[in-house]
């Protein structure tokens, strides 16, 4: 180590100058280009402050971030990597200042900035008493000067991010670097961030240079002013649609989160409720007629909220994550006048409905999926109408093809939208519905179809009152149609067959509603994949149901030990999960071929799942 008293020290690096083999080895392996030969010049250098109140660390940090480090010549090769094979290779060179307290930093950033030589990079310790910590030094610094890059060291955690960002504010300035950490990781966070520092301040200058030509040659160039108004807001739209997307990736995240969150308490309420009913039905000749009436309707009504709840869930599954269907030619005439017959009945004897529908091609996408648009749409514009009232209620339904893009307008001479709230609608859960009249899934939901198959929905306010929905959908070309599937006919499911069954699942609770539901087979319920490992070493099971996401053993592990172990029963498995899985789940999920149930999991799919694989593979304990 960077031998230092540690009694009372806050600050250490964990291994010898030099020694980190593996960061070493890892950065000295990559291919370097040809060096130019030039020597470094003193410009050459980024200046780097130090800002901690222990004279050691400054020593460390001079050691690290100078030439004294015999690792710092591996760490100049990583140019090469990450740039242009082709480009001049840049010697890098740091000059390290050092400073006690955050009101000295201050100082020193500001003398520097006024003599022309700004500092690239500051490493603060969040902890330097008496004076400010680093936090605050930071929020003085980042005033001071708009480039400075920074980050916070601590090996404590005084500060959440979230209050680190309540004193800065937002900013792609500041990193927080835990302690203890290695030389190669100080040495590459300098070279990127002084690399970036260089580029943001040529970035600047460029633009700076640019303005002052522009500004020179603004009267040659009136001919281009509608154009360059017309990119600018074009470039804007497309600023907000970013904003937009971004907001509806995280928004996304939480929504599968929240889907997963709900599905498994879920399912153990809709379970309950059917082993209730089952229950039920066994006693009802001991039950007085009247009594077991208002007890099953009890029962049914616990049933429809379940489903209800359900569906909502399976929204916000299809908003988070779309479906993989598989995509088809389809037709906007038929799909739209199918839709409108789906709406018709709503339509009140003062609505008048427009169909200005142009031939168009047809597009590529899920019939299905864009009939649920089109459906949501138009109920919301017949909502719109309604709620808006007198004697002129109107919505017109049009379509027409621009250049490889077939549009569909649905249009209302409703209320429209507030100005304010016309950013907001595609975002889920808000509404200007009443509670019970909508939950906010359903544009949400539109969005992410129809991006989803790379077009684009808008929603206006139309000059003439009302509001105009506008979808653009890709035309479909002809060699983009796939062939239409083979339909196999299903085979004749076994009746009454008796199969082996483990149900592995780390939720009791899930477990006793799985033994339930499938109580006409011998099934075996364990929370654990590690304790079904070792059930299998005694007895096989015909079929094997397995949790994707648990503690300790995952539901990808389980498949890959069962089927070093017992080749081929992993064909058996059938997976479940409440909705929310990782990047590698999914992965392994799309990389097999085992079906993957999501929960709420009815009983008579569960049930079918069992008989398919029975007719497929057969038992362990019988013939076929």
């Amino acid at each position: 180590m960077w031998q230092h008293d540690t009694r009372g020290y806050k600050n250490s690096f964990p291994s010898p100058v030099g020694s980190n083999a593996r960061g070493r080895e890892l950065v000295t392996d990559m291919p370097v280009a040809p060096s130019t030969g030039h020597a470094a010049r003193a410009d050459d250098a980024g200046r780097i402050l130090v800002v901690d109140d222990n004279p050691s660390i400054h020593a460390d940090f001079r050691k690290v971030l100078t030439m004294e480090d015999p690792s710092f010549e591996a760490l100049s090769s990583l140019d090469d990597v990450l740039f242009a094979s082709n480009a001049p290779r840049v010697d890098l060179r740091f000059i390290v200042d050092t400073a006690f307290q955050g009101q000295e930093a201050l100082e020193r950033v500001l003398a520097a900035r006024a003599e022309g030589r700004a500092y690239a990079l500051a490493f603060v310790d969040i902890r330097m008493p008496p004076g400010w910590n680093g936090v605050e030094t930071a929020a003085q610094l980042l005033r001071v000067d708009p480039h400075l890059q920074l980050v916070l060291c601590t090996a404590h955690s005084d500060y959440r991010w979230e209050d680190i960002l309540g004193v800065l504010g937002g900013t792609d300035r500041v990193l927080i670097l835990k302690k203890p950490f290695s030389v190669i990781e100080v040495q590459q966070l300098a070279y990127s961030l002084l690399m970036k520092w260089r580029l943001v301040r040529m970035v600047a200058h460029q633009m700076g240079e640019l303005e002052e030509r522009v500004a020179m040659r603004t009267h040659e160039l009136s001919r281009a002013n509608e154009q360059l108004r017309r990119e600018m807001l074009e470039r804007a739209r497309i600023e907000e649609e970013l904003r937009r997307a971004q907001r509806l990736e995280s928004l996304g995240r939480l929504a599968a989160g929240l889907g997963h969150e709900i599905n498994n308490p879920l399912n153990f309420v809709s379970g309950s409720i059917e082993m209730l009913d089952t229950e039920l039905t066994r006693l009802r000749s001991r039950i007085p007629e009247e009594q077991w009436r208002h007890l099953d309707e009890v029962v049914r009504t616990a049933a429809v909220g379940v489903g209800r709840i359900a569906q909502i869930v399976s929204s916000i599954k299809l908003f988070s994550r779309p479906p993989d269907s598989p995509a088809e030619a389809v037709d906007i005439w038929k799909t739209l006048t199918w839709s409108v017959k789906m709406i018709e009945d709503r339509l009140g004897a003062d609505v008048e409905l427009i169909i200005d529908l142009t031939d168009v091609p047809p597009v590529l996408g899920k019939r299905i999926e864009i009939e649920q648009v089109f459906i949501n749409l138009l109920e919301n514009a017949v909502q719109a109408v309604t709620e808006k009232g007198g004697a002129k209620q109107r919505i017109r339904v049009s379509t027409r093809a621009e250049e490889g893009v077939v549009v569909v307008e649905i249009a209302d001479n409703g209320p429209g939208l507030p100005a304010n709230e016309l950013d907001k609608v595609f975002e889920p859960f808000f509404t200007t519905k009443a509670p019970e009249q909508g939950t906010g899934l359903g544009l949400a939901v539109c969005h992410a179809i129809i991006t989803g198959m790379g077009g684009r929905i808008e929603i206006r306010n139309d000059a003439a009152g009302g509001a105009v929905v506008t979808v653009r959908l890709p035309a479909a070309r002809e060699e983009d149609v796939p062939p239409a599937p083979v339909l196999v006919p299903p085979r004749p499911q076994p009746v009454g067959r008796k199969g082996r069954v483990l149900v592995i699942d780390d939720e009791p609770l899930m477990l006793r509603i799985m033994a339930h539901a499938l109580r006409d087979h011998q099934v075996v319920t364990v929370q654990s994949a590690r304790e079904a490992l070792e059930l299998y070493e005694d007895d096989p099971f015909d079929i094997v149901f397995c949790d994707v996401m648990m503690p300790g053993m995952s539901g990808s592990a389980f498949y890959a030990a069962l089927a070093e172990a017992h080749p081929g029963a992993e064909k058996r498995i059938i997976f479940i999960t409440g909705g929310a899985r990782g990047v590698e789940a999914q992965r392994f999920l799309d990389r097999v071929r085992n079906e993957c149930l999501e929960k709420p999991i009815p009983t008579d799919i569960l049930r079918a799942r069992v008989n398919d694989v029975l007719a497929r593979h057969g038992t362990h304990h019988g013939e076929l």
